[in-house]
């Protein structure tokens, strides 16, 4: 995930994806409305959208909730996420604080 404003690439996990946005694992908190780009690495591809960060969690399941802002990203995703199923609840496994 890079964050042009910040001149910041965090290195994340999708703990949860859907059309819309995504809930990512990030060591560290960015301000909400912050624009960020993301990848998403599928087979033999990349696809890249434009997020906004709308939510921040610092504790228990830490990470970025993030609106996607193309408006072709539930398509583009489409593929990916029928393929994935329903993701892990990864909240038990990151330990607080973490």
């Amino acid at each position: 995930m890079f964050a042009p404003e910040h001149d910041l690439l965090l290195l994340t996990q999708a703990l949860d994806l859907s059309r819309s946005g995504t809930f990512v694992s990030a060591g560290r908190s960015l301000p909400e409305g912050t624009q960020v780009s993301l990848e998403f690495q599928d087979v033999g591809r990349t696809i890249r959208i434009d997020a906004t960060v709308v939510r921040t969690a610092l504790s228990g399941r830490r990470g970025l909730g993030l609106a996607f802002l193309d408006g072709d990203a539930s398509a583009r995703l489409e593929p990916l996420i029928e393929r994935l199923g329903p993701l892990p609840d990864w909240s038990e496994a990151l330990p607080v604080g973490a």
